[in-house]
């Protein structure tokens, strides 16, 4: 039983989603550590600024192209934020403390931690996004008459 609940997320989408996300993450990426480096914004505004900005660039491909959402983009694009803003903070919650942690006794600069930790988080966003994405924003796409997406 538990080996069928697993293969329900390895299937086609998740290799979907994996190209979506690696797109979302170069561009995520790019503006974050951009927005952090060479605009002077701190960890907590430089990668709220790229997620929200890369949130909204994955919705519409995810929504279209992953996941073939047919649900209102009203409700979806609600739950999407909501999911979003909870993968965000949780994983940027965590990442920059176990970091932290774990470097305490190096001599690397506050600056490098904050770096570490936003690679850290960016894995832990895009696992937990996913789930929550399959199973709470777009779960439309369960009705699809020609059943799953393998």
């Amino acid at each position: 039983m538990a080996e069928s609940g697993m293969k329900v997320f390895f299937d086609r989408k998740l290799l979907k989603f994996l190209g979506v996300g690696v797109a979302n993450t170069l561009l995520s990426a790019i503006l974050m550590f951009g927005l952090y480096r060479l605009a002077g914004m701190g960890y907590w505004p430089s990668s709220a600024v790229s997620y929200l900005i890369g949130a909204v660039f994955s919705f519409f491909l995810n929504k279209m192209f992953t996941f073939k959402d047919r649900g209102g983009v009203a409700t979806s694009a609600i739950r999407f934020a909501l999911t979003v803003a909870v993968c965000y903070l949780f994983s940027f919650s965590l990442a920059k403390p176990l970091v932290a942690a774990a470097l305490s006794r190096t001599a690397v600069t506050n600056s490098t931690i904050d770096q570490i930790a936003m690679l850290v988080a960016m894995v832990l966003y895009t696992g937990a996004n996913y789930v929550l994405q399959r199973v709470f924003v777009f779960r439309h796409q369960n009705d699809d008459p020609e059943g799953p997406d393998q």
